[in-house]
């Protein structure tokens, strides 16, 4: 009796090492998917623009950025002032009409 006690011990042990190993993979596994939605998410959501330059004079250029996706923006990063090719000052017009301060 002593000894069937002890086989039944250890394949109980068996079982849940099984077991443990089945649940670590399938954690493992859950992570992966949701590293994955996250990333088809991000990608989702991304802003698609398109832009186009109209010449308002003889060297005087626009650029009008258009938001083409669904969603809105919820904030717009990296816009400032910077110099064209010949020195000039190079003004940002946001959204909307509104102007970057100093164009």
């Amino acid at each position: 009796m002593a000894i069937a006690s002890f086989i039944l011990a250890i394949v109980a042990i068996l079982i849940a090492l099984a077991s443990a190993g089945y649940t670590r993979r399938q954690a493992v596994a859950a992570e992966d998917v949701r590293e994955i939605e996250q990333a088809r998410r991000l990608e989702e959501r991304r802003p698609c623009l398109s832009g186009k330059v109209e010449r308002l004079g003889s060297d005087t250029y626009q650029l009008r950025v258009t938001l083409d996706s669904n969603e809105p923006l919820q904030r717009l990063n990296g816009l400032g002032l910077g110099r064209s090719d010949h020195g000039r000052r190079v003004g940002v017009i946001l959204a909307g009409g509104r102007s970057m301060p100093g164009s």
